[in-house]
């Protein structure tokens, strides 16, 4: 039997514990436990995992997470807020110049997104370790920011037909300044192939516009008077019920086929040392993840993503296979400047889950 290159072999019962710990934590601390609360679940989850027998290990601190978070607010989000609060103040005065600053306060968040994302993946990289020898991103979080606002307005301009060629170009950029030690990875994944599975998840939206638009112009069409509140909180009630049913009935497969295609895509197109990878997971297998991922997380509130994460987690590393083993001599451990703060904005946007 041919070794498998990647487990994860946590179990379920300590991390249900941890969630509920964590939990109980934050109540008690008004939130600011979810710093060390995370740092606990990567560890946990990270020392479950597995590369060729050998375990990966989480070095992070929740007190470089919680700097980070304190630095985005100061630095990010009091600017921004002030920056909207002002525009609204030259609005209700009549002043045009306040609809320009709150439309660049506005554009200006998809830019910090994206810095707030490349620099939560950097600093996630460089506490992971794999037998002595630490990950890490080199490349320029200005640079992935630039590409996550192209894609952004891109996406506008092009009614949604930019998403594949965009998207892969951002996680190559990722994945081709991603390395162990001082190991990097090369990935050269193509977008053409993606965009007949693309075309089926953009046509299958007009069924839920349709709905959409008869949902909402059909009652003022007919004259429907809603005069209780109650009338009007089962009208809109029944909006967002029509609404999911459509998505889940027209788009959920096509959309899951796109995103198994896709990562199927990148990975067999990335290579480390030379060394292929293939990832097999299909469409039904990860609508059956998402779902359960969605019930786990809403049904509990969000105190239970730890299991969501152990879900995805394992089944990535069930899918996920190298064509051979590295030669380890070759690995050498990088010498790659350590950021000393964590994810700040993204832990403010809390974007990420518990990962």
């Amino acid at each position: 039997m041919t070794e498998r290159a990647f487990t994860h072999d946590s179990q379920l019962g300590p991390v249900l514990r941890l969630s509920v710990v964590n939990f109980l934590l934050n109540i008690v601390t008004l939130s600011l436990w979810r710093f060390w609360g995370k740092t606990r679940v990567r560890a946990l989850l990270w020392g479950q995992t597995r590369i060729w027998s050998e375990p990966l290990e989480y070095v992070g601190r929740g007190g470089e997470l919680f700097i980070g978070f304190l630095i985005a607010l100061l630095v990010v989000f009091t600017p921004y807020m002030v920056a909207v609060v002002v525009g609204q103040l030259l609005v209700a005065g009549g002043q045009p110049l306040g609809v320009a600053l709150i439309a660049v306060a506005q554009i200006a968040i998809f830019f910090l997104i994206g810095i707030g994302l490349y620099r939560a993946r950097r600093y996630l990289m460089t506490r992971t370790v794999w037998r002595g020898l630490r990950a890490g991103q080199d490349g320029s979080a200005l640079t992935y920011a630039l590409l996550t606002l192209g894609h952004v307005v891109l996406l506008g301009l092009t009614l949604g037909w930019s998403g594949p060629w965009m998207s892969v170009k951002l996680d190559r950029y990722l994945m081709n300044n991603t390395r162990f030690g001082d190991t990097g990875f090369d990935c050269e994944a193509p977008s053409a192939g993606l965009y007949k599975r693309y075309a089926l998840v953009w046509f299958s939206f007009i069924p839920v516009f349709l709905v959409l638009a008869v949902s909402t112009i059909g009652p003022l069409a007919l004259n429907m008077q809603l005069d209780s509140q109650a009338d009007q909180i089962r009208y809109v009630a029944t909006i967002y019920a029509l609404i999911i049913a459509s998505v889940l009935l027209f788009t959920a497969l096509p959309l899951a086929a796109y995103h198994a295609a896709y990562w199927r895509n990148l990975a067999s197109h990335t290579r480390f040392d030379g060394i292929g990878f293939t990832f097999d997971m299909g469409t039904w297998r990860l609508i059956r993840l998402f779902l359960g991922n969605m019930l786990i997380t809403v049904l509990s509130l969000g105190i239970l993503r730890p299991v969501a994460s152990q879900r995805t987690l394992r089944a990535a590393c069930d899918h996920l296979s190298m064509d051979r083993q590295p030669d380890l001599e070759r690995l050498f451990a990088s010498q790659q400047a350590i950021p000393r703060t964590g994810e700040g904005l993204v832990a403010a946007l809390d974007s990420v889950g518990e990962f």
